[in-house]
Formats: C-alpha cells, structure tokens, sequence
C-alpha cells in the first residue's frame, strides 16, 4: 500500500457525513490536497503542539480538581460517572479551545451524539446518490443539516463573545486556541466556515474519544478488583507526600499507563482506520480496485 499511499489518501463523504462537515471543509474528512494539507499544518504547529499541550496543563488540573470535589460532596450520592467524566472532559476542551467553559455546553454535547449517531446510521441515499427520490425520502441528510446548523449558530454566538471579550481586555492573557484560529482567518488563510468546522471537530474528538476512554477504563476496573488495589496502591504510593496529584508526575504511575493502553486495546473510541477511498484505478496485489470505491 506504500507504493498506492496517495491514491488511496482521502476518505468516502457519505450523503449524511458530507452534510455534518460542510461538504468535507474539515479536518477529518476534507480530500487529499492544498487544502488539506494547509489544516493538517494548521493543527500540528498551531493547535497540538507539545508547548501548546503542555501550556494548558493548568486547566486539566483545575478541571479534574473542581470534579473530584463534586464527587467528594455527593460521597452518599449514586454518581453518574458518566456524565462527570463527559463534563469534565468537554469543560477541558472548551475552555483550551475558547477560553471559558461553554455556557451551551450540553446542547452542544446533545447534538454530537446526535452527529454521531447519524454518521454512524444507514442512510439509502449513500446506496443510489444520484437518485434524487432516495435523497427526498430519507429524513438523515434533513437532521444532519439541522445538527449541523444548530452547532454553528452556537459557534457564532461564542466567536462574537469571545471577540467582545478580547475587545474589552477582558480575555484571559494565556492565548487560546480560538484566538490564534481567528489570527489565520484575519490573515486569509481560512473563511469563518473553516474555522467553526475545525473547532467542532476539536471540540467532538477532545469530549467524546477521552470520556468513552475513561468510561470503559474505570468499568474494566470495577470489573477487575485485584487490578484496582493494584493501581489504587501505586497511586498511595507515588503520592504519598503530596496533598495532590501534579500532571507532570504523572509519568510515575506505569502500571496505571500499562492499564490505559490495555483498556486502549480493548475498547477503542474510534475504529483503528476510518475508510479510505481510492482517486484514481490501481491494481492492487492483482485485483484492479476502480475510482471512488
């Protein structure tokens, strides 16, 4: 497949999937070219950076803090741990994102699964795209446009907050990654269209991968009791001395890296390969795999 790598470098837009992303104007699904290739440069230097991770350390540790205080004040509660974990996880991404928590923040987290939920269906138009009876019939492409729409009248609303806040000085001094997406829009490199795509799909990847990822991890645990002492153990251990558990500590804990990847392996949050889609006929180990299949 190396000697085949570009043909084979784009992904299938699905009738339901090309409404969800703005006709592929995303990271994720946009076609292999310049326009790609300028997003994945955007991401990997602007965005997700090993300095631009490491400078949010102090909002997962302030955000997983206020969590596990919640969970201390209702000890004699039942506790939902998933909903805490997709809060927490999606207050994270918001705030490295856009400065602040969103105030919209579980609309926002409906209408992702609603998205995926859609991505995810059958839709009979994918079976006879140019038929336009089987487009008419099938209400997914209608609820993925109205997903779509509702995400980005939300994104407005936050882009002209977070402008009026900048505006005002009101914005916190640390740069967040809305303030540097809108720099490469005001420099015409990007439309607006681009840049709430980009942030929706960062906004879905970091809420919804991580939490479903600690969801499975602390169930497998649940399940497993002699693991748990185990970690719990390393865990008193390492920490012993400390009132809290510094990020940058964290490497420490390897037996609790080893039960990550484990739990990585057995449940993981997104298929191991999307689908790929090939541009151009190739014969591959014999067979002729054909245009857009």
């Amino acid at each position: 497949m190396k000697m085949h790598d570009l043909a084979f470098s784009s992904r299938p837009l699905s009738t339901t999937v090309s409404e969800l992303t703005n006709s592929g104007r995303d990271i994720i699904f946009a076609p292999y070219g310049d326009f790609w290739r300028q997003l994945r440069k955007i991401a990997i230097t602007e965005l997700l950076s090993a300095r631009r991770v490491l400078s949010f350390r102090r909002v997962r540790e302030e955000e997983v803090a206020a969590m596990l205080r919640a969970v201390a004040a209702a000890a004699d509660d039942v506790i939902d741990m998933r909903e805490r974990l997709s809060t927490v996880v999606s207050d994270v991404s918001a705030r490295v994102l856009l400065g602040d928590r969103c105030k919209e923040r579980d609309m926002f987290l409906r209408q992702l699964d609603v998205g995926i939920e859609l991505a995810a269906g059958f839709n009979p138009a994918d079976l006879w795209p140019s038929s336009w009876l089987a487009r008419e019939l099938t209400t997914s492409v209608r609820r993925a446009k109205r997903c779509r729409d509702a995400v980005f009248r939300m994104l407005d609303r936050i882009i002209k907050e977070h402008l009026e806040r900048v505006e005002s000085g009101e914005a916190d001094k640390a740069e967040d990654l809305l303030t540097v997406l809108l720099k490469i829009q005001r420099d015409g490199e990007l439309d607006m269209d681009v840049v709430k795509s980009m942030i929706f799909d960062l906004l879905s990847g970091g809420s919804e991968t991580s939490a479903t990822s600690l969801e499975w991890c602390m169930a497998e645990l649940i399940q497993k009791p002699r693991v748990m002492k185990r970690v719990t153990d390393e865990v008193r251990r390492t920490f012993a001395q400390h009132g809290t558990v510094p990020e940058q500590d964290l490497s420490e804990l390897r037996y609790l890296h080893l039960v990550i990847r484990e739990t990585l392996r057995l449940h993981p949050p997104l298929p191991l390969l999307l689908p790929r889609e090939c541009q151009e006929p190739r014969r591959v180990l014999g067979p002729r795999v054909s245009r857009c299949s």
